[in-house]
């Protein structure tokens, strides 16, 4: 009896747009098989997932780590807690409990230089050592911020709701009133900071901006003229990669890598997929 080639499917597939067959594909990983002779493809299992630790009543918020900042420990945002996770040469792990709250329910943004953790919470600027209690960084006005970053020594501080960012000079603990810059290109909201190399770049709603050194103690840094995006992000969803892109979601819901041109790494159905649960954070007051 004749047999029927079934073709093995990449990816799952939902096109609801295109009013196609969806596909499934669960719990499997799709890849070239060259010792396939059919159709050169393989389908892998995905690994069992095993808890590595249990901290905190939940949610989880954040995790994060640094190499060169607390011998390269996990630091771990549990509910409101903040917890730090140290692996001993035998693989066991020490938990330890930082004293202090960090406030709100989404995912907190971290950076840290070679001496200091810095969290924002979208409501207070924190900072710890490692081991010390989580202490407040007083800010202009009292202005909260939405996102840090580390760049050439200072912490880059992106204002909640604005176009302007603040820095803290490297070594300090404070933020001088007149140490602020304000995106250039349009007055969106910028949503995040992410260093990428040598520049680093302000991603907002309707464009992205990157910027340099500029080696003047006065003005340190500037906009990058002929280096722009003319499209936004949606927040939260920047991610530097160890290559120096960046994996950033448009507001379309495409996944793109930056990396000078940027270049759509989603298929259309995670893009559709994407683009719903955006439009569902949206309306729930999450974007």
């Amino acid at each position: 009896m004749t047999q029927t080639k079934v073709p093995l499917a990449p990816s799952s597939w939902v096109r609801n747009r295109a009013d196609e067959p969806v596909g499934h594909l669960i719990n499997r990983f799709w890849e070239m098989n060259p010792a396939n002779q059919q159709d050169n493809t393989a389908l892998l299992e995905r690994p069992a997932l095993v808890e590595f630790l249990d901290a905190g009543d939940g949610p989880g918020r954040r995790l994060y780590r640094q190499p060169g900042f607390s011998d390269g420990d996990l630091f771990h945002v549990s509910g409101t807690e903040l917890f730090k996770h140290h692996m001993e040469d035998n693989r066991t792990v020490t938990t330890t409990q930082i004293t202090g709250l960090v406030d709100g329910t989404g995912s907190p943004d971290i950076a840290a230089t070679a001496d200091y953790l810095f969290i924002t919470d979208g409501f207070t600027l924190q900072y710890t050592d490692g081991t010390s209690a989580l202490a407040s960084i007083p800010t202009p006005d009292d202005i909260p911020f939405i996102s840090l970053d580390v760049f050439n020594g200072y912490v880059l501080c992106v204002q909640n709701d604005s176009d302007k960012f603040y820095w803290i000079q490297p070594g300090a603990l404070v933020i001088d009133d007149l140490d602020f810059a304000t995106a250039e290109k349009l007055p969106d909201r910028v949503l995040q900071v992410r260093t990428v190399g040598d520049e680093f770049w302000m991603l907002g709603e309707k464009t992205i901006e990157v910027w340099r050194a500029t080696g003047d103690g006065d003005a340190p840094f500037q906009r990058i003229e002929a280096r722009r995006y003319d499209f936004g992000i949606f927040g939260g969803t920047a991610v530097q990669m160890e290559d120096t892109s960046v994996n950033v979601v448009s507001g379309s819901g495409t996944v793109l890598n930056i990396a000078g041109v940027p270049t759509p790494i989603s298929t259309t159905s995670v893009a559709e997929r994407t683009r719903n649960a955006i439009f569902t954070a949206i309306e729930n007051g999450l974007g």
